[in-house]
Formats: C-alpha cells, structure tokens, sequence
C-alpha cells in the first residue's frame, strides 16, 4: 500500500468514524447497538405513532401503530457491513427482516424471511434534530421509507426523497416511555386493585391507573353497548354461561394483543400475569379497542366465542376440525375482501380456534373480514355455516 493509499483509507475511515458518531450521539449509543431494541418513531406523526409489525396470523404486514411495550415494536439493528444495518423485531426476532418488496413498483415495504439482499440492508443516515433518514443498498439513497400521507397516515412505503417530515425517523431505546395517554405507566396490578363494574350482567374489572380517564371512559360506554347487543343474540342459557367470563381492562400492556380470551393459566404466570385472569376476556388495550370499534364492530363477541369453545364445546371439536380443514383445502379464504384494507389473507385461517370465533362474528352480526354476515357465510362456507348452527342454535 503506498502513501496515497494508506491517506484515502485513513480518511474513508475518518468518515465512517464520524457518521457513526453523528448517528447515535442523539437517541441511541453505538456501544448499545446490537446489545438492545429500539422503538422507531416519526417526526411527523410524533412520539405516538411507532413501526409496528401488523399481529394478524402472517405476520409480515407493517403499519404505524400507537405507541406500546409490544415486542413487535422493539427494533433490533445489526450491522451488515458497509455502513449498512438490518433490522429485526424482539417479536419475530432474527428470521424477519425490514424489506423492500421486489415486484417492479419496489415501493412497498414488509417484514419478510431475513436474506442476503440488498432490499433489507438500511442505512441510516441523520438529518438534524435527532432524526434519521432510512435508505435501503439496493434502492440507494433516491428512495427513502417514508409514511403514506393519507386519511389513516398509518402505512408505509418506499418513496421518493424528499425534505418531509414523514421521512423523518427517531430511533430511541425501546424501554422509553411513550403514549396517547401521557405520562401513564402501565403495570400489572393484582387483581384485588382493580375496580369492579356490572354492565348488563357482565362483570368488568378495571386497571385502578385508568379510572376516571376520558379514553377509559369512552371505551367503558362502548363495552356497555357491546354486551347489551350480546344480550340480545345469545339464548338465556348461553348468558349465563359466558356472564360467568370476567372482562379485565388494562392500557397497553408488552403485548401483541389488543383484546384476547385467557385460556391457560400456565401461560399468565411465565409471562407475569396474575393466574387469577385464567378463563377471562382482556382488553389489553383500551385505546385500540376505542380506536378499532368502528371497524370491528363485534370484537367483544370475538373473544366470547373464544371462551364459549374453550369451556362448552368439548363434544364439538372434530366437527370444529373438520370444518376448518375444509375451510384451509378449498382456498376460498386465501384472498378475501377486508373493511378499510382490501384484499387480505382471512383471520380465519389463523388455527381452529380464530376460525370459529371469526365464524361467529359473522353469524350474529358483522366480521371485518369476508364473508361479513350470515347471508354471505351461508354461500360462502356451507361447512362453517353448519358448524355455528351446531354451535349456537340449541
């Protein structure tokens, strides 16, 4: 190597030396980097809004979501030479990678198996104020991620650079606190703190840091109307049944749920919840359920059905079985229409279990995913159909 070889690497060394500096001198260390997660907000939208793995059974979508604990927000960067990072999810961790989808448009971004392509190396390059800019290897720095600015400013793409805000990132340790509800702290209190209410029968168990707080409220008044409606679909004895379920109410808690039936209690306690939750409904997030009511209209029934299979279905699992399995082999559901998205792969096809509570939003009332209703899950699924006869009208 000869002196003006040894002085160009020197300097391309400097350089790099100073970007990684510049990089993590504001939100987040370079001696950290690699050894944790890190959440991934937005000038535009705030501290708020934060990238978010989409939990619907694939797996790969992404969105803008608001702010939580949830593993599916917890970046991880790693090195992948050249100044370039790849990143990964505490949730799905390092077999998912941010992508750019190769399908000519090449503006649509997911989280799709980790490879050696150039569309999941990132580099992250600062723009002041302690924001970022993220441009991919293969796309270089002419197309940058970049949120959609549309009515629900939620989605993600690959766009042209420009000097917008939405093209603006913060990268902070994933443990900071953020959220629509300030300075809030969500933590699991024992069950003996929560304040019990009665709505149409049902009992409901609210997190003491809650009460009193105007999204609480809301979402208290829509529970209400909820389990009202419930009253009137179900026969006196299913009531009594499910009226036997608790519903617990909390704020964001490190999960990927927004609302779910707790089937397992050795679940609850190797993951730091009271085992007294076994066998009940929880709002795991009371400002999603309020947010998503519109669109999910009959979510709460969701769950219930969750709970009515697990406790009184016992005699109906093969016929369950063989509808599901029927549902899966015929590929009706593996593109179908959803309220506000298009086309999507059903919820449905999750596992047995989602299949028919999914089913059971349609019979009574209206899934966000097709076939909405009972007219259409008659035509559509004949099998599924006969199965909630079975289920429900006896």
């Amino acid at each position: 190597m000869n002196n003006l070889q040894r002085f160009a690497a020197k300097a391309k060394f400097f350089r790099l030396l100073c970007s990684a500096f510049l990089l993590f001198a504001g939100n987040v260390s370079s001696q950290d980097l690699g050894n944790g997660f890190y959440r991934v907000t937005n000038k535009w939208l705030g501290d708020g809004k934060a990238l978010d793995v989409i939990n619907d059974g694939t797996n790969d979508k992404l969105q803008m979501a608001d702010t939580t604990g949830a593993s599916g927000q917890s970046w991880k960067l790693t090195p992948a030479g050249d100044g370039y990072y790849r990143l990964t999810t505490k949730w799905l961790a390092e077999d998912r990678s941010l992508n750019v989808v190769n399908d000519g448009t090449n503006s649509k971004v997911n989280l799709a198996r980790s490879e050696n392509v150039t569309g999941q190396f990132w580099k992250i390059t600062p723009v002041g104020g302690g924001f970022y800019r993220l441009t991919t290897k293969w796309l270089g720095e002419e197309r940058s991620l970049d949120v959609v600015n549309d009515s629900q400013k939620n989605k993600l793409q690959l766009a042209e650079t420009a000097e917008i805000t939405g093209q603006y990132w913060k990268i902070s340790p994933a443990s900071a606190s953020a959220g629509a509800m300030g300075s809030i702290e969500t933590r699991i209190h024992p069950t003996s703190e929560f304040k019990k209410m009665t709505f149409a029968g049902f009992t409901v168990n609210v997190n003491p840091d809650l009460i009193g707080r105007d999204v609480t409220n809301k979402a208290l008044d829509l529970l209400s109307a909820d389990l009202a409606k419930i009253t009137k679909l179900l026969t006196p004895v299913q009531l009594g049944r499910l009226r036997k379920v608790p519903i617990w109410i909390q704020y964001k808690l490190n999960t990927e749920s927004g609302m779910w039936y707790h089937e397992s209690k050795e679940w609850l306690v190797a993951n730091g919840y009271p085992p007294e939750l076994e066998k009940s409904v929880e709002i795991a997030d009371v400002n999603g359920y309020y947010d998503q009511r519109e669109i999910q209209p009959f979510s709460v029934l969701h769950e219930f059905a969750h709970a009515y299979n697990d406790l009184y279905l016992s005699a109906m699992r093969d016929k369950l079985k063989a509808a599901f399995s029927n549902a899966v082999k015929s590929g009706k559901y593996d593109k179908v229409e959803r309220t506000g998205s298009g086309i999507e792969r059903a919820y449905a096809l999750t596992n047995e279990k989602e299949y028919f509570a999914e089913l059971t939003e349609a019979y009574f009332g209206k899934n966000d995913y097709y076939p909405f209703n009972r007219e259409q899950l008659e035509k559509f699924d004949p099998s599924g159909y006969a199965l909630m006869q079975s289920a429900w009208d006896q």
